[in-house]
This record gives structure tokens, C-alpha cells and sequence, in this order.
């Protein structure tokens, strides 16, 4: 297995990092919620984590950050993603969520 469990961690991590800042936007309360904007916030979140992380964070990016910056930068989007999560989960699924957050980035 190309990767490992590491590799796997990482695109879980991703993957539910991108979800949970979509989600809020998806189940936002609102008089007379409209389908087409909770599609467009939802997604619009995502794309703009998935952007934010290929610009500064990815292995390949042109313009990724180096050293504390890249730590911090990973430590702000995926402590955001956490923070979001909570909005929708219980604390036992944000905990696990924060824990293997902690363990990616470690």
C-alpha cells in the first residue's frame, strides 16, 4: 500500500476538513432557506479551502509556505475545520475529529 496509514490519516483529515466547512453553511437556519444559496455557501466553502490549501499547503504548491508559517497556516485551516464541525456534531465526534487533526499535523 502506496503511503500507509499516514498517507490515509491525511486525506481523511482532508477530506472531513473540507466537508465541515461546507456543512455549516449547508444546514444554516434561515427564513425561507434558499436551496440554490446553501448550494452555492456550501460549496463555495469548500472550493475555498481546497484553493487556500493548494496555494500554500500542498507538497507541489508553487507558493508553499516553509517552516512555522506552514504550521501555522495548516494549525488555522484545520483548527477552523474542527471549530466548524462543531457546530454540527457532538463533542465526542469533534473531539476524534480535533484528535486526528492533532495526530496529522504532528
Amino acid at each position: 500500500m502506496a503511503g500507509g496509514p499516514g498517507a490515509i490519516l491525511a486525506l481523511t483529515v482532508e477530506v472531513l476538513a473540507i466537508y465541515a466547512f461546507g456543512a455549516p453553511a449547508w444546514h444554516a437556519p434561515g427564513p425561507g432557506a434558499v436551496t440554490t444559496l446553501r448550494w452555492a455557501l456550501a460549496l463555495g466553502a469548500g472550493v475555498l479551502a481546497v484553493a487556500l490549501w493548494g496555494r500554500f499547503a500542498a507538497p507541489k504548491a508553487r507558493r508553499r509556505l516553509g517552516g512555522g508559517l506552514l504550521v501555522l497556516f495548516k494549525a488555522a485551516v484545520l483548527g477552523a475545520s474542527v471549530a466548524a464541525f462543531s457546530t454540527l456534531y457532538s463533542q465526542a465526534a469533534t473531539l476524534a475529529f480535533g484528535l486526528a487533526v492533532g495526530l496529522h499535523c504532528s
